[in-house]
């Protein structure tokens, strides 16, 4: 976790006060993203340019030379976590990872960052060319923004930054229509006007006033049909411990997040093997038994013998900690775990620096529950056009695994009650998406943007004839990312950085080699990877069908304790008097027994509500 930022000017004037205003500028970035890298900050200069870092220390020996290089013809700020390059050793503790991309630049381009398995947002400046570089990991799990402002160009790892200094550019409405839909924002736009990501695996070039885009990596879902269960559960296997041990082995104090589910029990089960006894901490929803999955993150934590610490979720702090949390995020994503996940991370963070998380797997090996609806929907459709079904997916073998439904009943009543589709896009659309158009004016959506025609491009674009690879493929750029922007946005504003072993990048190539009928064997959810951790994570954990993903009793929160504060917001008159909600059926929505069915509408809400507040009024810092 570190911070980096900058400017390009293509036209500056050497006057004092411009000089004075560029250093304030940079000096303004650094400030606001000092969490990001409390350990020291660097920065650059020179008339037309001026970029700057500031650095995480994960120990007391770690500088800052880690996410600065300065040569004859490069300058480099990165934030970073390299662990080997084009096979080579792991990264040691204290290494220059930004010289590292200046060599890989000056030897290949940005096509050579396609050789490192790691993660990364880096900012390279030069020189010779006078050309400034931003590129990104292929996972994207580090984040950079960017916006071209009369030719100037300004960058920042995190949006706040760019607006401080750029001020505030206008709202992107397509922004709020994805949100709603999808709970994220698809592309590379953001909810600010003209701000825009550098997408995963690609790189964004300045050079001359013109701007340049391309991708150094792509994921190729490839099935390797000629190996068998065992050759792919063995490597499975072995690319998971080794991604672990790469995370875990740089004397860092490390905490590892325990859900009691299999990717972070299997994450916490690898990393004790390799250090014996760890630092392990859950959170528990008080007073709601039926959500408590204690019993299982208690399993883990005996087999491992880890000091383990429960962390009670309670509604008390929740008006007191979201706006901070939507400001932090920079934008509202995701869903309501999010709070529960800085309650954790707030407590972890009093007793180590890095925390460990088993983020990924659901994404890779197929954890979704909505991935087996749409098999079961596929193979129904499959027995009453041709009476035949998929390869491993008939309806014998897919009814074996009905159990995975048990908490997911309205989804797939939704989903049942449509008619059926033989295209797949549209389908899956129709089980993820959420109608907005009840809860706003009919102003809002009329720029003539369609999200489902830009989810549509999206997820076109992999061409496999595998179900699951198709959907893995458009999560990753999309929910995925919302995923990620959730994490690192945490993490930052508690100082902390978080490791994430299940989105390493050899492990995710290896997985899209895996044949769906064997990485999702009858619907089976991460069938491949259940299999791998075999002996490794307790039996209970393998063999669970009800995981219920970080649940919180967001519904009767929303209905009881939590409906004033919801009301105080949603019908204040200050979000009246924005001209875009439909302020009688809100009322309707937050009436409680209402407001207990309908809690993602209402956290929706309560979150663009108060990223308004955070974003779009004028506020001093």
């Amino acid at each position: 976790m570190s911070a980096i930022y900058g400017m390009i000017f293509n036209r500056f004037d050497e006057r004092k006060e411009e000089i004075r205003e560029k250093e304030f500028a940079i000096r303004e970035m650094g400030r606001i993203l000092h969490r990001r890298g409390p350990g020291g900050t660097k920065v650059f200069s020179e008339p037309s340019i001026s970029i700057g870092c500031n650095h995480f220390s994960r120990k007391d020996n770690d500088s800052i030379s880690r996410s600065f290089y300065e040569d004859g013809r490069f300058v480099v700020i990165c934030d970073s976590d390299i662990y080997n390059h084009h096979g080579s050793t792991p990264s040691i503790p204290g290494q220059n990872d930004a010289r590292m991309f200046a060599e890989i630049y000056q030897k290949s381009g940005s096509e050579g960052f396609a050789g490192i398995n790691g993660i990364f947002a880096v900012a390279l400046w030069d020189k010779k060319e006078r050309a400034l570089v931003l590129a990104r990991d292929p996972m994207g799990i580090k984040p950079l923004y960017y916006t071209c402002q009369r030719n100037n160009i300004i960058f920042a790892s995190e949006i706040k930054a760019i607006v401080k200094v750029a001020g505030f550019p206008g709202i992107d409405y397509r922004s709020i229509q994805d949100y709603f839909i999808f709970q994220c924002v698809l592309g590379e736009k953001t909810f600010f006007r003209g701000i825009q990501k550098v997408m995963p695996g690609s790189y964004v070039k300045f050079r001359d006033g013109i701007v340049s885009k391309g991708a150094f990596h792509e994921f190729e879902f490839q099935p390797d049909m000629r190996r068998s269960e065992e050759y792919f559960v063995r490597n499975v296997r072995d690319l998971m411990c080794e991604a672990v041990r790469m995370r875990v082995t740089d004397g860092a104090k490390l905490g590892f997040l325990l859900s009691g589910g299999m990717d972070s029990s299997a994450v916490a089960c690898f990393a004790s093997r390799i250090l014996g006894r760890v630092l392990t901490f859950s959170g528990i929803p008080k007073g709601e038994k039926e959500l408590d999955e204690s019993f299982y993150s208690d399993l883990v934590a005996e087999k491992i013998k880890s000091r383990h610490y429960k962390v009670a979720i309670t509604p008390k702090l929740f008006p007191e900690v979201l706006p901070g949390l939507i400001e932090a995020l920079d934008e509202p994503v995701a869903g309501p775990a999010l709070y529960s996940q800085y309650i954790v991370s707030c407590f972890a963070g009093k007793k180590a620096k890095i925390l460990v998380s088993g983020q990924g797997g659901d994404e890779l090996f197929g954890g979704y529950a909505r991935y087996y609806m749409l098999y079961l929907e596929q193979a129904l459709i499959d027995v009453l056009k041709s009476g035949r079904s998929r390869k491993g997916f008939d309806l014998n073998s897919l009814a074996q695994n009905l159990e995975q439904l048990r908490d997911y009943l309205p989804l797939m009543s939704r989903s049942f009650m449509r008619q059926p589709e033989s295209d797949l896009a549209r389908r899956y659309f129709g089980v993820v998406s959420r109608s907005s158009v009840n809860w706003f004016t009919g102003d809002l959506f009329k720029s003539g943007y369609s999200t489902e025609e830009e989810y549509t491009r999206i997820f076109s674009a992999c061409k496999s004839i595998s179900i699951l690879d198709r959907l893995e493929a458009f999560e990753l750029q999309t929910l995925a990312q919302g995923l990620l922007q959730v994490e690192d946005r945490i993490n930052s504003l508690l100082s902390l950085e978080e490791r994430m072993p299940l989105l390493d990048l050899e492990l995710a190539r290896f997985s899209m080699t895996i044949p769906e009928h064997i990485k999702f064997r009858g619907g089976r959810m991460k069938y491949v990877m259940r299999r791998a951790v075999e002996g490794i994570v307790p039996a209970q954990i393998c063999s669970r069908k009800n995981k219920m993903g970080f649940p919180l009793p967001i519904g009767r929160w929303f209905s009881g304790p939590l409906n004033g504060y919801l009301r105080d917001v949603l019908l204040s008159r200050t979000a009246r008097s924005r001209g875009i909600y439909n302020i009688k059926n809100i009322s309707g929505l937050l009436e409680p027994e209402q407001a207990r069915k309908s809690s993602r509408e209402i956290w929706g809400l309560l979150c663009l509500e108060l990223w308004f507040r955070m974003f779009s009024t004028p506020r001093n810092d």
